[in-house]
């Protein structure tokens, strides 16, 4: 570490040796560089923010029947291309910076210029900033306000191409859908009326023969019970008088007239017959067999009246021995009834049967068919749902263009409109003329430095022993006289003095740059401006 030490220590005496060397360095650099720095031209910063609004009230209230774009994502899209070479032609040509132009090299080269200087950045808070740094502050405004004009208008130009496009996609494949549909509705139609006997109704082939089934059954159990009660009614028939016999009739006064009593059996059908009709219509099986009785009771009393015999010629109204027993008429009604009712029944059953034994061919095709069915079901559903969600599309699309032509898709509001700066933004050139000095005493140093190792003395004996291998047996310390001294300070003062010229020379620049103005103007140096 001592070694270390020594050596570091000695090579920084070599250097000092050798300092006069890099004084004119330090003076070339410091003067050129001050120079430099001193006659920059300004540079003017022209800045514009704008608030994006991507949700109007318009928007908030067509919300969900419009399009929602991802105004988001294409603000950022955008802006990303802001600085795209098209874009910067445009600027360009709209400020005159082209007029000078003579050949592609010469656009390149402007172009990449222009591009460095301008900054553009999309906040989280949708607000774009634009900034662009001129040695011309009108020229500075100019592009910031091109800039805005070429990111509001390719938006409204992308947001209408965009709607024009979907509107047009959205035509085609409407057509192409409606032959679709009617291509699958032709085929389900056909396939239908090729299997009606299996695909009828809405149920299954299996239920519907079930269900079949089922309704044979039902007419069997009610034909047995209409056959029961048949032929109960035919027993009690059997067993029912069809007259009864009566020893003495007691006459009936009706108005002072003497009437019999069949006279009665017709009010009481009349009654019965009235009350019928007002529950069924006049073919119901009891109104009609009601009608046929009060028709053979008004038979019966005019014969009885004109004095002729009854249901038996040998016997007459006064000496009538027997009347019908209505009982057993009730009886022949009703197993007329039953009867028919069994005729009826043995007909549905015939039909029901012929319908089953019909599935039952059918049976083992069925499953296939409605397999095919389903699958006609399927394809025809989906191309349907496609279909209403295009036109659901294009209803959104139509809207969306509508509203688009009442107000912009994108509010733009000017937060902080661009405007020709009236003082310069740059260029930093305190901190370039400390750079300056910094350089040149580096670049004095350095020179010294590199002297300093192209001679062949040796600062510390070990180098000797490391570089000859033989062993030092001590070293002589130099002894200077008072001139020697004397001569030694004056040389240090004088170096120290013209060390810090360039020092001096640099103060007095940084202090004289407001009045730099006027100079920088007269040497019209257009370095940034390209």
């Amino acid at each position: 570490m001592n070694e270390a030490y020594l050596e570091i220590l000695a090579q920084l005496k070599k250097t000092w040796r050798w300092r006069w060397i890099g004084i004119p360095v330090v003076w070339v650099f410091a003067v050129i560089g001050t120079t430099f720095v001193v006659l920059m031209p300004d540079q003017y910063e022209s800045k514009a923010v704008i608030q994006v609004d991507p949700n109007t009230t318009l928007d908030q209230a067509t919300k969900g029947v419009t399009v929602e774009a991802n105004v988001q994502r294409q603000l950022q899209t955008k802006t990303e291309t802001l600085l795209s070479m098209p874009n910067l032609q445009q600027v360009a040509r709209s400020v005159d910076l082209d007029l000078e132009i003579t050949n592609e090299a010469e656009e390149q080269e402007m172009l990449e210029s222009l591009k460095s200087r301008i900054k553009v950045r999309l906040t989280k808070f949708n607000v774009l900033e634009v900034s662009f740094v001129d040695t011309d502050p009108k020229r500075a405004r100019d592009v910031v306000q091109a800039l805005l004009t070429v990111f509001t208008e390719s938006n409204l130009g992308q947001n209408r191409t965009s709607i024009q496009s979907s509107e047009s996609f959205l035509k085609t494949q409407i057509a192409d859908y409606e032959a679709r549909l009617s291509e699958a509705e032709q085929r389900m139609a056909k396939f239908r009326a090729e299997h009606l006997g299996i695909l009828s109704g809405e149920k299954t082939f299996v239920e519907r023969m079930r269900a079949a089934a089922q309704a044979v059954k039902e007419i069997d159990f009610q034909i047995a019970e209409t056959t029961a009660v048949r032929d109960q009614l035919e027993a009690n028939l059997r067993k029912t008088p069809k007259y009864n016999t009566m020893e003495s009739a007691p006459p009936i006064l009706i108005d002072g007239q003497l009437v019999s009593s069949t006279y009665s059996q017709i009010q009481a059908e009349r009654k019965r017959l009235d009350d019928l009709l007002a529950q069924y219509t006049e073919n119901h099986p009891d109104v009609v067999a009601s009608q046929k009785r009060l028709t053979r009771l008004i038979d019966r009393y005019e014969r009885e009246r004109e004095g002729k015999s009854g249901d038996n010629e040998e016997e007459n109204f006064v000496n009538a021995t027997k009347v019908a027993n209505p009982v057993h008429e009730q009886l022949s009604l009703k197993l007329l009834d039953a009867n028919q009712q069994l005729s009826i029944l043995e007909q549905k059953k015939k039909t029901a049967q012929e319908v089953y034994e019909e599935m039952q061919k059918n049976a083992t095709k069925a499953p296939e068919i409605e397999a095919q069915m389903q699958a006609l079901n399927r394809d025809y559903n989906v191309i349907k749902a496609s279909y209403e969600n295009i036109l659901a599309g294009r209803e959104r699309v139509k809207l969306t263009s509508e509203r688009n032509a009442w107000t912009d898709a994108v509010q733009y509001q000017n937060v902080e409109p661009p405007v020709i700066p009236a003082l310069p933004s740059g260029p930093p050139r305190l901190i370039y003329l400390g750079m300056v000095l910094v350089f040149a005493f580096g670049a004095g140093g350095g020179t010294s430095f590199l002297r300093a190792q192209l001679e062949d003395t040796f600062a510390v004996a070990s180098r000797l022993n490391q570089t000859f291998g033989l062993p030092v047996i001590g070293s002589i310390s130099r002894i200077e006289s008072l001139s020697s001294k004397a001569k030694s300070a004056l040389s240090n003062t004088t170096f120290l003095i013209a060390a810090a010229m360039p020092v001096g020379l640099v103060v007095i620049a940084a202090l004289l740059l407001p009045y730099m103005d006027g100079l920088r103007d007269a040497i019209n140096i257009t370095g940034l401006s390209g």
